[in-house]
Order: C-alpha cells, then structure tokens, then sequence
C-alpha cells in the first residue's frame, strides 16, 4: 500500500477519519492558501524541504508510459499531498439584508434614469434574497440564509434601508426586487419578462393596492405581446419603483397622472440567436453536413475531408457541447444551462452563484448538473483553477458517478483494441458525439507532455476529487442515495478526471460573443466568457488560413465554409487569427498548449509580412492554377486560351472563361466591396446586401484570382467579423460605452 493512503473500503462503509483543519470561515484571516497556485506551491515547497527523495520519486513516476491510474495513485499516496492540495470548503448565502441594499441601489440609479445599473442591481437582489424551496425530482431544494451581516454588506457601503413588511410574503426581499424589476421590464419594453417577474410577485405575496397595479400592468403586457405594435396606456404608476414607495416605508403613491421618471433607453443590446438547422446530416457524423467525410494520416492523424466541393458560406455542422461551463467571473450574466446571456435572470434557490434564463433552464439545471454542483461552486471560486476543471465537473456529473463506472471501462476496452482512426466511432461506424465514447478518445497528447505538465494534471484531479467527495451529491448509487466512495472509486474518478483533464488542454472550445464597444466592427474585442467540448468539431485541424469559420451560439458551435473548399480537402479551423502577430508569434502560441509547428500555407509564405496590402490582382488558370498572361489571355504552363468559356478538352468539369469579361467583373465586386466593407466593418451596420457583396467578392477570387491574396484573407475576416456579430454580440446603443453590460 502507498505511504500515506487510506485502506480500501467499501460502498457504504465510514470513511477512515483522519486529522485534518477546520473550514476556514470567509471573514476570518488564515496563513492557508486558498487559492489553487497557493495550494500548489507549499506542496511543492513542503516535500522540497522536507522529503526532496519524494520529488526524484514523482519525476520518476511522471512520465508518458506510466498510466492515468498509476500517477494518480501515487499522489494520492502522500500525506503531504492530502495536507497541503486539500481545500478549504466555503458556501453560499442568501440574505436579505444583502438583498435590500441592491434593491435599495436599484432604486437610486434608477432615480438617476441609470436602467443599465439599476436592472443590474435588481438582478442581484434576486440572486441574493432567500427563496422558497423548490421540490426536483423528489429533491428538496432549499437556501442557507445568512444570520446578521454577511460578506456580501460588507462590500457595500450603507444599509439596507427602510422596507415595510406588512402584507407581503415571507419572502418579502425576494418580492420587492421581482416587483422593482417588473417595472424597469415594462419601461424597457420587456412584456413577456415583465410579466413572468409580475406572476413571481403575485404568487410570493403582496399588499393587495400593490397586487391590483401589477395585475393591471399584467393585462397591458398581455396585450402588447399579442399586439405588439399597439401603443398602450402606460401602466399605473410608472417605471419607477422608488418614487412609490418612499424609503421610509412610507405608503405608495397611487396618483396615475404622473408622468413616469425614468425616459431613457438602456444603452445597450445583446444578440442571443438560436442556431441554424443543419439539413442533410452525415449518417457517420451527425453534428457534420453529408458532404464532409473523416480522413486519417500517421502525420497528421484524423481530420475531416470534402467529399465534394463545399460552396463559401456553406453551412458545414451545428454540434451542441458535450459539456459546457460559463467562467466564474460571467456566472451572473449568462445561464449555467443554455449559456446564453439573460436579461432578467432566474436565481438557483440554493445559491447566490448562477443564474438561468428561463423556468425550463432551472428545472433542467436543478434536476442534474446544478444541484450537484450547487454546494462546490464557492470552493472552486475560492480555488480559481480556470474553466477546464468547470468543464471537467460538468462532464462527471452530467454523467453520473454510477453512469461512468458502467461506460468508461468499456469505452477503454474498446479504445485498445481499436486503430487511431476507428477510435470514437461505434461498431455501427457512427461518430456520435453525444456519447460518451467520442469524448474519452479526443486527444490528449500524453506522449509529448514532460513531468511537470503531467504533475500538473494529477495535482489537478486530486484537489477535483476532494471537492466532489466534499459536495456531497455526486458519489451516488443508482437509487440516488448517497454513499461513502471506497478507494477503488476514488482511484478510477482521479485516473479518469486526470485523463480528461490532458484532453481538455489542447480540445476545449471557447464559447465567446463579439463585445462591440464602438462602431469599428473588427476592432471590438471577442468576450471569452465560457468553453466547451465539441467532439465532432474537435476532429477540425487548424490553420491559420483556415476555410471554415466557427461560431458561438451559446452551448452551440456552427461551422460556416469562409471561402470555396474543393473536394478533397481539408476542412480547418483557426485557433490564431492569421492577420494578427508574424510566424514567429502566432507559433509561440499554438506550440504549448497544441503541441505541434504550423506549416500551413499562411506560415509556410510567411504571413503577413509576406502578404502585402494590395488591390492589385491576377487571373488564373482552371487546370494549373498559374497565372494567365494578361496580353496573351493564355496559360505559360498549360497552354489553355482564355478568350471564351468552353470545356477543357479531356476534362469536362473544367472550363475556360473569358479573360476580359471576368476582369471586370471582379474590378467592380472590388468596388463594390469597399463600400460594403465600409458600411459593415466601419459603420457597424447590419445589412443581407452588403453581406451578400462581400460573399460575390470572396467567390470571385476562389474562382479566377491567383492567390494568395490579401484582399481575399481581408474579405474573409469581413464576413467572419459580421457572422461573429450575427451569431452573438452585445454592444452599445450609443456612441459612448455603458458603464455595465448587467454584468
């Protein structure tokens, strides 16, 4: 037995106790990292000093031919290691004390026709206030609600101001904020949102002067959303929940002549668009079109290949994530379910962390994935890992520990006795990526990592393992009852945390919106505020000329075709933007985290130093490619004339063109294209025409022009930008950026 490991146990039997620190309150000063850094370096420095022989052990042990399982096991085995990599645990409260000084906040930005801050506010005060318990599949679920002052009032400067609570609810924070916020919803033209915040209100319970104008604002949201375009009576007593209620308690101003205090727009708006239907599936790639097939070389291993040519804008896939996290620091703007940003959010009843967009979202978040990570979410905010072990917990319990015992070890059986090209695709010869299987066999690049990346990953599982036994809700029998893991468990989920964290590195896709902070649509900067696996786009290999642009829409990936791809080729994706850093930097990037030297046609030419700015053009040959003489209008190499179209003699699905004819044909798409260009990427504006310009330009020079070329990588970037902004953005109103995005 390892030094230091605890002795096997059974399902269902206590765990050995062993002397371990109290939880660390949050307001009480501790010489403990709580960070993961932290965590890592005293155990790094503790066996340094104390047990070095240790350190030439784990170097010994961490390397590429050494197994998940037996990494894991030897971490596992060291005191040190549950000493120093276990985690202070931390949870999270509702209070309603912390609520009112958001809805209290609300109210005074709202006095100051602030929308953007004070629905911001409002949104908190929701998050914050205790909630009722919420019965899920038989799950109860409730809210730990602070006693006396909290760390959320310690952060903010004042009180929480006079509230009266006759004849409202128990949860009377909770209904004010619903209430405040249903008002700011219908000044903001928000009906169907409104109402659902008014029905919330109603059913919590309020004083029947407040009841009867909400039920009258109701009536009017229900006839704008059936009519949309009518112009109804404002509701009784405007927008502006401070102006009625006065914040001493004072009685509510029923007067319906007065004209409503807050005028002004939010200044700002947000495109959450569902995906395109993806129409002719492939039966052995579902989340990919029928014209793309799977391709394997011993250099370059799997990749996807056209079966045909594949027109430019092409749509080529729509895969939803197999799992899917949002970043810590974005948990209160975009739902934890369907990842996309939400104005008027829904709170977990249990915590203060996340947010959902809909009733449908919370009742799926709550019933599986959220409610076992519910009580976790705070340790690892403390923890501040990144997003790959958010992703990682998601998979696990999204999958369940009972599920995983079952699949994963038939998944790695099948995975040896299968060739690289194979692996991931069932017996029927289906990639389905949403299986299990598709996901285990992404790559991990084990082979190339070095004993301090492999340390790494096994330090990782380890602290990942200590949450989930210390959460309580994902070492569960099939039942749902909860057991105490023996060490085989605990053994086979760090093995298999540390293998999906080595795949995580180099396959987890970001999940982004275009932040667009001014009209100059290629100078916003792209908001990274989730990641995801995507098995199926995962198979994509990159270039940093690629064809195919991703885009993000919320836990969706599609995949457009950004310039014609002929059959045969390769279908790629861009991890580095090619018009952005030389060679030398855009390598530097892909090198420690992919593993692998670019040769890409961009690298190989020495983009873009070697790609200079010009409008400057030539034709090109339909057989060789090479240049067609201007003077001539025939091929150096072939010897084919271009003065009219005809078929190519031995090859009819070639044919010739009119020189003269497709020259000024492609002059006046250039013409054309710099006004759209200016419309679309300076200007800002949305527009199908000039979009379709854009298109004619990029189709013209797949065609006829020699390339590379600059002109044809910029218009590339163009429709990208555009489709980047189409798929997900949020951006400002007005010229001036707001001091929040309800963030």
């Amino acid at each position: 037995m390892a030094e230091g490991r605890s002795p096997v146990k059974r399902q269902g039997s206590s765990p050995v106790k062993r002397e371990r620190r109290s939880p660390v309150k949050r307001d009480r000063i501790t010489d403990v990292p709580r960070t993961y850094d932290g965590m890592v370096t005293n155990f790094i420095m503790t066996l340094t000093h104390r047990r070095p022989e240790k350190l030439k052990e784990i170097q010994a042990i961490m390397k590429p031919e050494s197994s998940t399982l037996d990494m894991f096991s030897f971490i596992w085995g060291l005191r040190e290691a549950h000493f120093k990599l276990s985690p202070d645990y931390f949870t999270s409260k509702k209070s309603d004390d912390s609520s009112f000084i958001y809805w209290r906040l609300g109210n005074t930005h709202l006095s100051r026709k602030d929308k953007d801050l004070a629905l911001k506010y409002f949104n908190l005060a929701i998050q914050l206030a205790p909630h009722p318990p919420m019965v899920i599949d038989d799950k109860v679920i409730s809210s730990q609600v602070a006693k006396g002052k909290d760390d959320s009032q310690e952060k903010l400067e004042g009180n929480p101001g006079c509230h009266s609570s006759e004849g409202w609810g128990e949860y009377v924070s909770l209904a004010y904020a619903y209430e405040a916020r249903s008002y700011l919803l219908f000044d903001m033209d928000e009906y169907s949102k409104c109402k659902r915040d008014i029905e919330l209100v109603l059913e919590l319970g309020c004083p029947p002067m407040i009841a009867a104008k909400l039920n009258h604002m109701k009536v009017l949201c229900e006839e704008r959303i059936e009519s949309p375009r009518e112009e109804a009576a404002s509701p009784t007593s405007s927008a502006s929940s401070h102006s009625r209620r006065s914040e001493s308690g004072g009685s509510t101003d029923s007067s319906p002549q007065r004209k409503p205090v807050v005028e002004s727009p939010v200044s700002f708006k947000y495109k959450c668009s569902d995906p395109p239907v993806l129409g002719d599936r492939s039966s052995a790639i579902p989340a990919f079109c029928s014209s793309v097939r799977v391709a394997f070389s011993k250099d370059m291993g799997r990749s996807l290949v056209a079966k045909r040519n594949i027109s430019h804008g092409e749509l080529v896939a729509v895969e939803e994530g197999y799992c899917t996290a949002v970043r810590l620091e974005h948990l209160r703007t975009y739902c934890v379910v369907c990842l996309k940003r939400t104005l008027a959010p829904l709170p977990c009843p249990s915590c203060s962390m996340v947010v959902f967009c809909s009733d449908h979202c919370r009742i799926q978040g709550l019933a599986n994935v959220h409610w076992q990570e519910c009580p976790i979410l705070p340790t690892m905010a403390e923890l501040n890992m990144g997003i790959n072990p958010l992703l990682a917990l998601n998979l696990f319990m999204k999958n369940t520990h009972t599920k995983l015992r079952e699949v994963a070890p038939q998944v790695i059986a099948e995975t040896r006795h299968q060739p690289p090209e194979l692996r991931g695709f069932s017996y029927e010869g289906v990639y389905d990526h949403t299986h299990y299987r598709t996901v285990y066999n992404l790559v991990t690049n084990k082979a190339k990592m070095g004993y301090k990346d492999l340390l790494s990953k096994a330090m990782e599982a380890f602290v990942i393992v200590k949450v989930l036994q210390a959460g309580g809700r994902y070492f569960r029998d099939s039942e749902g009852e909860k057991f105490y893991p023996s060490e085989e468990d605990l053994m086979f989920t760090g093995a298999l945390l540390m293998h999906h964290m080595m795949n995580f590195g180099c396959n987890s896709g970001g999940i982004f919106e275009v932040e667009i902070i001014g009209k100059e649509v290629d100078k916003n900067p792209i908001r990274l505020y989730g990641a995801g696996i995507f098995p199926a786009v995962s198979l994509m290999n990159h270039s940093c000329y690629a064809n195919c642009v991703v885009l993000s829409y919320g836990r969706y990936r599609v995949v457009k075709a950004s310039r014609a791809i002929r059959a045969g080729s390769q279908l790629t994706c861009q991890y580095v933007d090619v018009l952005k850093g030389n060679l030398m930097e855009r390598r530097a990037r892909l090198l420690p985290q992919y593993f692998f030297v670019c040769h890409c046609e961009a690298c190989e030419g020495n983009w873009p130093e070697g790609l200079q700015y010009t409008t400057a053009f030539n034709l090109r040959c339909v057989r060789c490619h090479v240049l067609v003489n201007a003077n001539t209008k025939k091929c150096s190499q072939c010897n084919l004339y271009y003065h009219k179209r005809t078929t190519v003699s031995g090859e009819p699905h070639l044919t010739t063109y009119e020189y003269n004819l497709v020259r000024k044909k492609v002059e006046q798409a250039l013409k054309d294209y710099k006004r759209a260009e200016h419309r679309l990427i300076r200007r800002g504006e949305e527009s199908e025409a000039d979009m379709k310009i854009v298109s004619n330009l990029i189709e013209l020079y797949d065609d006829f022009v020699e390339l590379p070329s600059y002109i044809h990588v910029a218009a590339q970037s163009t429709y990208n930008s555009m489709n980047y902004k189409l798929a997900c953005s949020a951006y400002t109103v007005e010229d001036n950026s707001p001091q929040c995005l309800v963030s």
